[in-house]
């Protein structure tokens, strides 16, 4: 009867876990993939920015690549 038992929850945490690791792992890409976008949005422009007004100072200077 132990056996049966432990036979069947072993059964029954396969397929919790097959069930529920994929949608943890893409909740977990979404969440990641969410973050990176916001930090990218923020942090971006700013170097951009400068880079762009560091391009402009050096095409004033007349200087080359």
């Amino acid at each position: 009867m132990e056996e049966v038992i432990s036979k069947r929850v072993r059964e029954m945490m396969e397929d919790v876990t097959l069930k529920l690791v994929p949608e943890v792992t893409q909740t977990i890409i979404d969440l990641t993939l969410d973050r990176i976008e916001k930090i990218v949005r923020e942090v971006v422009p700013d170097i951009a920015e400068k880079a762009i007004q560091e391009e402009i100072k050096r095409l004033q200077k007349g200087e080359k690549d």
